[in-house]
């Protein structure tokens, strides 16, 4: 009974002549696009600038930069011209609807969707407890509850057996410059923006360890810092890269990156 009452009073609190109040009572659903009313308040793109530029760390841009593209692509259009305040989890899972479309007509990765639901997810819940108090303009996190993009299968990831590795070691026909970048690749598990930034004096021989602290910015085309803090570690210098690594790093300087190619592919 207390809850039928809670109800009722929620219903004749609503406007009757509110757009989405009628699609509901008509069994319909409203794109955000057709919704009449002009934005009252900053705009959902507006407060999303901000956002960002609240996040802007010169080590961090390439993430931010992604970030922007993403919503700018597909979130932007179904929210982007509401007022963050009225923005609800109908919006919200016209976003999702659209996200899941795209990855089952093959124009998105299901991973690549993933990442676009965490870019919305994360500017939401910042809208409600940001950091910096300008930045929270909301009482409720709208995306909450709202089930995310669908997963899809993932990728088989191709890995190299170690009959395949010894074999691409040992073939003279590769140049040993190419031979030497797959060997550390293949030995430290760095990622290839990890590897590209990689120099002589992150290693340390006397620990047998490689320190991992900066990548590069394929996008920004600078020096950056790991995107987690997870990313800033030390690895371990496995025993058959040893030998290879002092050998590589015969009259090398602490500033010279230990393998090159990698920036040049990338």
């Amino acid at each position: 009974k207390q809850a039928r009452a809670f109800v009722a009073g929620q219903q004749a609190a609503e406007m009757t002549d509110n757009l989405l109040l009628k699609a509901k009572l008509a069994g319909q659903r409203v794109l955000a696009a057709e919704r009449l009313e002009p934005a009252t308040g900053e705009t959902v793109d507006d407060w999303h600038n901000r956002f960002l530029a609240s996040a802007a760390r010169s080590a961090y841009r390439d993430a931010n930069h992604q970030a922007f593209l993403r919503w700018r692509k597909w979130i932007s259009p179904h929210l982007g011209h509401l007022a963050i305040a009225s923005v609800t989890s109908d919006d919200i899972e016209l976003v999702r609807d659209g996200i899941d479309e795209a990855i089952r007509n093959g124009a998105l990765a299901p991973k690549t969707g993933q990442n676009i639901w965490s870019v919305l997810t994360t500017a939401f819940k910042a809208a409600r407890n940001a950091k910096q108090r300008d930045l929270r303009v909301r009482k409720d996190n709208p995306c909450t509850d709202v089930l995310p993009p669908e997963d899809g299968d993932s990728k088989q990831k191709h890995w190299l057996w170690p009959n395949e590795a010894r074999a691409l070691f040992a073939c003279e026909k590769i140049p040993l410059e190419w031979r030497r970048t797959h060997a550390v690749a293949a030995f430290t598990g760095l990622r290839p923006e990890e590897s590209a930034e990689l120099r002589w004096r992150d290693v340390n021989f006397t620990l047998r360890e490689i320190h991992v602290r900066r990548t590069w910015g394929w996008n920004t085309k600078e020096v950056e810092l790991p995107k987690t803090r997870a990313g800033v570690r030390d690895v371990q210098i496995e025993g058959n890269l040893f030998p290879v690594l002092k050998a590589m790093s015969l009259g090398k300087n602490p500033d010279d990156l230990v393998v090159p190619l990698v920036v040049k592919v990338g």
